[in-house]
C-alpha cells in the first residue's frame, strides 16, 4: 500500500508529534509498505529506513505539494486539521485523520496560563477555539477514519468537532523499545543516594514545571542530594521570567540542570540514569514520556489529569497525583526516591507493559487495519 503521511508542522521545531509520525512510518515501512512523509521544513527531501521524506519551504508550497504527492497514493494519513484540508478533494483516496490534541479545545489554553493564576479566556482566544471548532467539524466531515491517541482525546473530538463515534477509534501511541536499551545500571538500580529526578521538554507552560519546582523544595527536605535534570530549553518570555523567579525564591538553582536542546542518543542516557520520570503537566493527549520512560524502566509521577490516566498504572508503573497540591507531589516523588525495591519493581511492570502493548510494531499493526477499512476499492 502506497501510504502518504501528513502534518503541517515544521521538521525543524521537534514535536513528539513529529516523533510518532517518524517512527509510524519506520513500522509501516517494516510491514512493506511504500511510506512518505510530507511535512513543512528547509531540509532537503532524504530516504531513511524505508520511509521517502520531504519538505516544503512554505505553507503555500505545503498545500501543493500534499495534492501532487496524494495523488499517487493509496492512502493519505493526516496528523493536523490543515493537513487534512490540503488533502481535499481526496477522490478515490483512503482518508484518516489522527487527532493527537484537539487545538479549539478551551481546556489546552487554560492549563497554558493556569501559572498565571487566571484561567479566564480572552475574547481573541475564544474566537479562535471558535473558529478552530467550526473548521474541524466541517473538514472532519470528510475523513473516512479517525484515529484517537487516548479515550480522553476520542471524547474531545466527539465533544467539540462533532466527529460520529463509529468513525473513531482509539489507538495509543508507540515507542521504539528497540532504540531504549538498557544498560546494566538501569537493569539493577542505581546504587547510590543522589535521587535523579528527570523531566522532558517542560518549556511550554501547559507541561507544568512550575509545579514540580513547588515541589522540589519539599522533596530536597526529605532526600537533600535529590537533582533535577529537565530535558530541553528552559522556557523563556514570561514564563521564563516566572520560572526563574521560582528558582531564585526557592533557592534551588544549584540542584536543577536544563540541558538545553540534546540529541536522542543523550536522551536515552538521561533516561537511563536517572532514577524516575516526572511528568506535571496540565494538560496532555496521552503522555509519549511515560512510554519513553517504561522503554528504559523507570518509573513516572505523574499529573492525574488527560491522557496520563491511560499512559500510568497507579500504583503499578507509578503515581498519578494532583501536582497542584505540593505535599502530595513531593510525597509520591520521595517514596519512589526513598524505596527502591518499589522503584525498580514499578519500573520492571512499565517495562513490561510498554513491551507488550505500546510496542511500534504492534501499534503500526492496527493503523494498518484502518487503512485497509478507509480506502476505497480492494481496501474497503
Amino acid at each position: 500500500m502506497n501510504v502518504l503521511l501528513v502534518h503541517s508542522g515544521e521538521w525543524e521545531c521537534r514535536t513528539g508529534v513529529i516523533t510518532h509520525i517518524c517512527s509510524l512510518g519506520r513500522a509501516l515501512a517494516g510491514r512493506g509498505h511504500s511510506v512518505t512523509i510530507l511535512m513543512r521544513g528547509r531540509k532537503g527531501e532524504f530516504v531513511e529506513a524505508g520511509v521517502h521524506y520531504m519538505f516544503s519551504p512554505s505553507l503555500f508550497r505545503f498545500i501543493l505539494d500534499v495534492h501532487r504527492q496524494a495523488r499517487q497514493c493509496e492512502v493519505v494519513h493526516c496528523h493536523d486539521v490543515l493537513s487534512v484540508l490540503a488533502s481535499l478533494p481526496r477522490r478515490d483516496r483512503g482518508l484518516v485523520y489522527t487527532g493527537h490534541h484537539v487545538y479549539a479545545d478551551t481546556r489546552l489554553f487554560r492549563s497554558s496560563q493556569e501559572w498565571q493564576g487566571n484561567t479566564g479566556l480572552s475574547l481573541g482566544t475564544i474566537l479562535k477555539c471558535g473558529t478552530g471548532r467550526i473548521l474541524g467539524w466541517g473538514v472532519l466531515k470528510s475523513v473516512e477514519r479517525v484515529i484517537a491517541v487516548s479515550a480522553f482525546t476520542r471524547d474531545a473530538l466527539e465533544r467539540i468537532y462533532r466527529v460520529p463515534t463509529p468513525r473513531i477509534e482509539v489507538v495509543f501511541n508507540g515507542v521504539e523499545a528497540e532504540r531504549f536499551a538498557l544498560s546494566d545500571i538501569a537493569r539493577t538500580g542505581n546504587a547510590d543516594d543522589v535521587g535523579r529526578i528527570l523531566s522532558v521538554k517542560l518549556d511550554d507552560a501547559r507541561k507544568g514545571l512550575h509545579h514540580l519546582l513547588s515541589a522540589l523544595p519539599l522533596v530536597l527536605e526529605k532526600v537533600p542530594k535529590a537533582e533535577l535534570t529537565v530535558a530541553g530549553p528552559k522556557p523563556f518570555a514570561d514564563y521564563g521570567r516566572y520560572i526563574q523567579n521560582l528558582l531564585d525564591d526557592y533557592r534551588i538553582s544549584a540542584k536543577v540542570v536544563f540541558t538545553g536542546e540534546i540529541s536522542f542518543d543523550k536522551l536515552v542516557s538521561l533516561y537511563l540514569s536517572s532514577h524516575l520520570v516526572v511528568v506535571p503537566s496540565a494538560y496532555e493527549g496521552f503522555g509519549m514520556v511515560v512510554l519513553e520512560a517504561g522503554a528504559c524502566g523507570k518509573p513516572v509521577v505523574a499529573a492525574d489529569i488527560g491522557g496520563l490516566n491511560e499512559a500510568v498504572v497507579d500504583g503499578e508503573t507509578g503515581f498519578l497525583v494532583e501536582v497542584r497540591d505540593s505535599s502530595v507531589f513531593a510525597a509520591a516523588v520521595v517514596r519512589l526516591l526513598s524505596d527502591g525495591p518499589l522503584r525498580r519493581q514499578f519500573g520492571e511492570n512499565a517495562r513490561r507493559r510498554v513491551l507488550e502493548k505500546f510496542t511500534w510494531q504492534r501499534i503500526s499493526g492496527q493503523v494498518e487495519h484502518i487503512y485497509e477499512s478507509a480506502g476505497t476499492g480492494v481496501y474497503r
